[in-house]
């Protein structure tokens, strides 16, 4: 069994509309269904969830991460109680936002790169920055 050595844990920073709850959990099965479609005929998932999920990364992928941060690791997603396995996961940002994997980094997760046709609530990639330029 692989132990996971580092747990990021990621609150989007997207308040939901009064009323709804903040920790909704919807099955990956569920969420292209649920949410309303942008023009691009995507879901519009964030536009109503505020989720909240953990990123699982073992020894080998973080110290990966310390020696190449631009090329793709595998990584563990949970968000409630549904898991997310074989996600790509890198190090994004350019000179002035960009931070290792031990300071504060952003990540692009790419959830169909190692798993063929996974979607994050019907998104195949989703960009997390990490808002350096931010007090």
């Amino acid at each position: 069994m692989m132990r996971w050595t580092q747990v990021i844990w990621l609150s989007l920073a997207m308040l939901p509309p009064v009323g709804m709850a903040s920790d909704a959990t919807v099955p990956a099965s569920a969420a292209s269904t649920n949410a309303p479609a942008t023009k691009s005929g995507k879901p519009d998932y964030f536009s109503t969830h505020s989720p909240r999920f953990e990123i699982l990364l073992s020894d080998q992928a973080l110290d990966a991460l310390r020696v190449e941060p631009k090329e793709y690791v595998k990584a563990t997603i949970r968000e409630g109680g549904v898991l997310y396995t074989n996600v790509a996961l890198k190090l994004k940002g350019a000179r002035g936002s960009f931070r290792h994997v031990d300071d504060k980094p952003a990540f692009t997760l790419n959830f169909d790169k190692f798993a063929d046709g996974q979607e994050f609530h019907g998104f195949d990639k989703l960009h997390l920055n990490n808002s350096v330029q931010d007090p």
